[in-house]
């Protein structure tokens, strides 16, 4: 099961609002669309957390609600401080793989 393209959805996780969204249709540098692209904005519209995912990542439903805030408190967890402006915390798409099988999302 897998979201809309570009579908926004509103999470809490230590108590403050994020908003998400599962690109399934990102073009990195214009090669072939290879890549899922999830960003979640905090308070700060000008930070967030990019997560790309290799296609075969996607069976694990990382659209989930539960997979999402994993990966946003390992953000906040080393070093992401999305309260302030312009901090963007990037997860390659290599890095997702496996930060998958450190948080237990393959497992959900």
């Amino acid at each position: 099961m897998s979201m809309d393209t570009k579908e926004k959805r509103k999470i809490v996780v230590n108590n403050d609002t994020f908003i998400y969204v599962l690109d399934e249709s990102v073009d990195v540098h214009f090669e072939r669309k290879e890549f899922a692209q999830l960003r979640c904005y905090g308070t700060n519209k000008s930070s967030y957390l990019e997560v790309l995912f290799h296609w075969e990542s996607m069976y694990y439903n990382l659209h989930r609600p539960k997979a999402v805030s994993l990966f946003i408190k390992y953000a906040i967890e080393n070093g992401w401080n999305y309260k302030e402006d312009k901090q963007i915390y990037r997860i390659s798409a290599e890095d997702s793989k496996n930060i998958i099988k450190e948080l237990g999302i393959d497992l959900l």
